[in-house]
């Protein structure tokens, strides 16, 4: 017999994965020999998408179902049991009375350690009433370490409660509290109690301990056990997220709050952030592959923002889509927004491609309403469906099998694809479908589909876009044999036209996908001829012959390209696509060895985010290949290395330290400003000379203009001699335009127009063009920037005019703007507007302007700069009532941030800070922090500079992944 129980959560289930009630997903008739019984209550009432003769919905069955006795009789043992303890005193009184104090979650160890009993005879005391009063279970995060006692039942819980005295109640939370604070003082050793990790954190929030729970929160040798021990930093930030709560309660009851805490709460909380940002969607999915779902959700959840999450849950999605279906589909029912459900869609519909399984990834393509994501589904899925059935009769077969026509599937993926409005990925897409149909027998289509595209591509002015096209559609079609003669035509083709291009900088990034074109379609030589004359650094198109003869499965020549390859990126890039093709060759000792070279190069790497990149490709091809113990301990090896973390940004610290400067605190101005500098000297490359640019402009804003002026020459300087020499001057142009010299950034202006007067290539040209543009803006010259217009970029065009708009936004002349965004229609521009017009007072303008934002992420990303906008013209109704419809933290934030600072320093002032802070990151709020509380802004400096030198480097954190974390990402089991 079979009980569906739909309304104790204990016995049973109240929703299925899709959300709707386990009533609707039971079979109409029950497997032979079984009987359905099920239970209900009146309230509440039964779920609307149940059958309308589900025998829920009938009263002819219903009847009430007297208490069981056995329970009853149970119950009161139980109780007879806590009577015998409390009058018996000592020991067994001692563990009950703690055990109604902590909540439950103490193992005999601890109550061991709180009653300075041996272990053994508490162990002897549990037992005597295991059963009846007291319930065993395992640990949260791992079924190896010692059980745990709770109460049996909630009902004897409550008994025990009636039975201890208010003293010992003190007396025993007494004992908790030392207890807790005996292993904070030893940094919370490797074998702190897991009810101090979890369970402590659950009594304080009950008892609205505030100090106490602070300090737990922002205790970094906490967040860092309970990242070993779960495997994320999710309980680390519940606590902080529990905190903020009872700081925000005691703010209403006081109507006064202590900003201070909340600042603590805040800097901790972006600490955690910070010391996981780095992790890529990529690398967290692979938990999930690794058969850690529970930690990889965890990790996707402790992720800051919110695409970020989205990412990496749809990432997740697509691990499990084939192997647990059912958590695939919990996951996508977190989609907020067609865009989020096309992601989850689209990341579900190729992890069943992935698996072989063409025939459930196809109907999910159809689902999907973005052009793009929508062809990279369907390519997938009819890729996988030549892969696994080889021919049109079994394809056919296996399409028909789910009701469905293999052509019709084709024609609909042929259609998705000539959809997508990017032409270079509708190359990339085409010429894999166009393969995966040549292997299904659709010779004809095949070629069709090539021939359509390329006639398409080559209706593009663009020379250079024309040779990269039919490089791509040689590469792609290469894999497939019936179509190798004119996928070798496309490569001769592209070369040949290439040849013709007088643009360096176009002959530069497309002489790569050429000869990568020629290395698949089999002419070797003439690749490796093409870089060596052509390209400054041969590499650049090394690394894609390399990866191409990988994928033609040339597994020796790849090899061979490798060892040329001296810069380590690019040797394991190629290293790693051989490391692909070898997962299916049964050839263990050769992908080890793969992985193993693979990892030596990447580890030579000195960028975090490629070292992510590259070890993720590295894992999983160790995956493909059945290697779950070596991709697992890769895996472990790049979050470890992810763990070490970064500092505050430069931007960060310099805004905090022009805020301090601007209250008062010049000493603590200073520290900012020096932490800001050591950490730009140590960047390199462009990034160097965005953060240098940053660091002048806060030594200028600090009452340092020499030494700014001084740094800003040294940007000049090392702006002239990199390879983004333009766009390195249109940076120190931005900070002489922000630190009122207009002249020197017109100036700077002139001699990028300099450059790209002089440019010999068309592309490079125009993007001198767009940056000189950019230096002109600085300097104020509106018009001089809208004449350079059909000189821009044709992708940067929309961008630079928004810019426009915003600044014509702030010097006040909205007839301008209006009428550049009225022809533009650009969204970013209407956001510039709108806070525009809310400025004037225009509240029904700017909310009309808002609702002409389509996007949901940018109407929320334009909204706080409106809020503001009202809250200086004193529409706080307004004003709030747009903060509270965001739905984004950070843009929360910020938005409630603006009313705090309109508020200033007042009780409810300081009251909207901490809410402010408690949603979004407290590095968007320097001004308004200054503005409420200026006399926190050295605390803030300190936690500030305090959390750069916390971070635990992965060799001093060695991570070994608990059980616990492995199973259900829904509870961990």
């Amino acid at each position: 017999m079979l009980v569906v129980d739909g309304l104790d959560e204990d016995r049973g289930v109240t929703a299925g994965p899709d959300g709707h009630s386990i009533a609707a997903l039971l079979p109409r008739v029950p497997p032979h020999g079984m009987r359905i019984v099920v239970a209900g209550r009146p309230h509440p009432p039964v779920p609307g998408d149940v059958h309308a003769d589900h025998p829920l919905r009938s009263a002819r069955i219903d009847h009430r179902l007297e208490p069981s006795p056995h329970a009853r009789a149970a119950r009161e043992e139980a109780e007879r049991d806590l009577l015998r303890l409390r009058d018996g005193g000592g020991l067994g009184w001692d563990l009950a009375a703690l055990t109604v104090v902590a909540g439950g979650g103490l193992s005999a160890s601890d109550f061991a350690e709180l009653t300075g009993s041996p272990a053994r005879l508490v162990e002897r005391e549990l037992s005597a009433v295991n059963g009846r009063s007291f319930h065993r279970r395992s640990g949260h995060w791992t079924s190896a370490g010692p059980s745990v006692f709770l109460f049996a039942h909630e009902e004897i819980q409550r008994a025990a409660a009636e039975l201890v005295t208010d003293q010992e109640l003190a007396a025993h939370r007494s004992r908790l509290h030392r207890w807790a604070d005996s292993y904070q003082h030893v940094g919370w050793p490797e074998k702190t109690p897991e009810y101090l990790l979890r369970g402590y954190t659950q009594l304080l929030r009950e008892r609205r301990d505030i100090p106490r729970l602070v300090a737990l929160a922002c205790d970094i040798r906490r967040q860092e056990r309970l990242w070993r021990a779960s495997g994320a930093d999710l309980e680390a930030l519940s606590a902080v997220s529990a905190a903020f709560d009872l700081l925000l309660a005691d703010g209403e009851r006081r109507a006064d709050q202590d900003v201070s805490v909340a600042l603590r709460l805040a800097a901790a909380r972006s600490g955690l952030h910070e010391r996981t940002a780095p992790l890529s969607s990529g690398l967290i999915a692979l938990w999930a592959r690794c058969g850690y779902p529970a930690r990889a959700v965890h990790l996707a959840e402790s992720q800051r923002g919110a695409w970020e999450r989205v990412a990496a849950l749809s990432a997740i999605a697509g691990a499990l889509a084939a192997a647990r279906p059912d958590q695939a589909a919990a996951l996508l029912g977190r989609a907020d927004s067609t865009e989020e459900r096309d992601h989850f869609l689209a990341a579900i519909a190729k992890g069943q491609a992935d698996s072989g399984r063409p025939a459930e990834a196809l109907p999910l393509a159809r689902h999907i309403s973005a052009p793009e994501r929508r062809a990279q589904a369907f390519v997938a899925a009819v890729g996988a469906l030549a892969g696994v059935t080889g021919n049109a009769a079994t394809a056919q077969e296996e399409a028909g099998a789910q009701g469905a026509d293999a052509v019709s599937w084709a024609l609909e993926a042929i259609d998705a694809v000539m959809a997508v409005p990017n032409t270079v990925s509708q190359s990339t897409l085409g010429a894999s479908l166009a393969a995966a149909l040549s292997r299904l027998g659709e010779h004809p289509r095949a070629l069709a589909l090539a021939e359509r595209a390329v006639s398409r591509s080559a209706d593009s002015d663009d020379p250079v876009r024309r040779v990269q096209y039919l490089a791509l559609f040689a590469r792609g079609m290469s894999t497939a044999p019936g179509l190798a003669a004119q996928a070798g035509e496309f490569a001769v083709t592209s070369a040949r036209l290439a040849a013709d291009i007088d643009d360096p900088y176009g002959a530069d990034w497309v002489y790569p996908h050429v000869a990568a074109g020629l290395e698949a379609t089999g002419h070797h030589q003439q690749a490796i001829d093409l870089v060596s004359r052509f390209l400054d650094d041969p590499e650049d198109g090394l690394v894609e012959i390399g990866i191409a003869a990988a994928e033609t499965g040339d597994l020796d020549r790849a090899l061979e390209l490798a060892e040329r390859i001296t810069e380590p990126i690019y040797r394991a890039r190629v290293l790693n696509a051989a490391g692909k093709m070898t997962a299916n060759s049964y050839d263990p000792a050769r992908t080890l060895y793969l992985a193993q070279r693979a990892r030596e190069a990447t580890d030579e790497v000195p960028y975090l985010h490629w070292r992510v990149a590259l070890s993720t490709d590295t894992a999983d091809f160790l995956l493909r290949a059945g290697q779950e113990e070596h991709a697992h301990a890769v895996v472990k090896r790049a979050t470890n290395m992810v763990r070490r973390g970064r500092g505050p940004g430069v931007g960060a610290l310099v805004s905090l330290a022009v805020a301090a400067d601007r209250s008062g605190h010049r000493g603590d101005a200073a520290r900012l400003i020096h932490r800001a500098e050591q950490t730009a000297d140590t960047s390199d490359g462009y990034a160097r000379i965005i953060d240098l640019a940053e660091v002048a402009e806060g030594l200028h804003h600090t009452g340092r203009p020499a030494e700014a002026d001084e740094l800003l020459r040294r940007v000049l300087r090392e702006s002239r001699t990199s390879t983004d020499h333009a766009e390195g001057l249109r940076r120190a142009a931005e900070v002489f335009g922000r630190i009122g010299k207009p002249d020197k950034a017109a100036e700077v202006a002139q001699e990028i127009l300099g450059l790209a007067g002089t440019a010999d290539s068309p592309y490079q040209r125009r993007w001198d063009t767009y940056a000189a543009a950019g230096a002109l803006l600085a300097a104020g010259d509106v018009d001089a920037v809208l004449a350079l217009e059909a000189d821009l970029p044709p992708d940067a065009v929309d961008e630079m005019l928004a810019s426009v708009v915003k600044r014509l936004v702030a010097a006040g002349d909205l007839a301008t703007a209006e009428g550049i965004t009225d022809w533009q229609g650009d969204e970013h521009a209407i956001g510039h507007l709108a806070s525009g017009a809310a400025a004037t007072g225009d509240v029904a303008h700017a909310f009309a302007l808002l609702e002409e934002i389509s996007h949901p992420v940018r109407r929320e990303a334009a909204t706080p700069a409106v809020v503001k906008a009202l809250c200086r013209r004193g529409a706080w109704e307004a004003a709030r009532a747009l903060a509270e419809a965001l739905t984004a933290p950070e843009h929360r934030g910020k938005a409630i941030a603006a009313i705090a600072q309109a508020l200033g320093r007042c009780p409810q002032g300081r009251l909207v800070l901490v809410e402010a802070l408690s949603w979004g990151p407290w590095e968007q709020m320097h001004e308004e922090i200054a503005d409420v509380v200026p006399e926190h802004l050295p605390l803030l400096a300190d936690l500030v500079l305090a959390e750069g030198f916390s971070r635990v480097g992965p060799e001093a954190v060695p991570y070994d992944a608990p059980c616990g974390v492995r199973g259900d990402p829904r509870t961990g089991g």
